[in-house]
């Protein structure tokens, strides 16, 4: 049975394919270092939430890079 099996894989086309190559993925880039604080800051939204008496239903949460503190 192993000898057939050998027999069909030579004769299969898509068997003999090599398989595609996976691209390779792009470098990093790494970003510069921050030393003073509040230089830079990241910022996301928090949605949706449940609507506030006053009719929000967001949160901006915003991070510094240089300490990571929560604003």
């Amino acid at each position: 049975m192993q000898a057939e099996v050998q027999a069909f894989c030579r004769a299969c086309l898509r068997c003999q394919q090599p398989a595609p190559q996976k691209p390779v993925p792009a470098p990093l880039i790494p970003l510069p270092l921050i030393g003073v604080p509040f230089e830079r800051v990241r910022m996301d939204l928090v949605r949706p939430l449940p609507k506030s008496a006053r009719g929000h239903e967001y949160i901006l949460v915003m991070v510094d890079y240089a300490t990571s503190i929560y604003i």
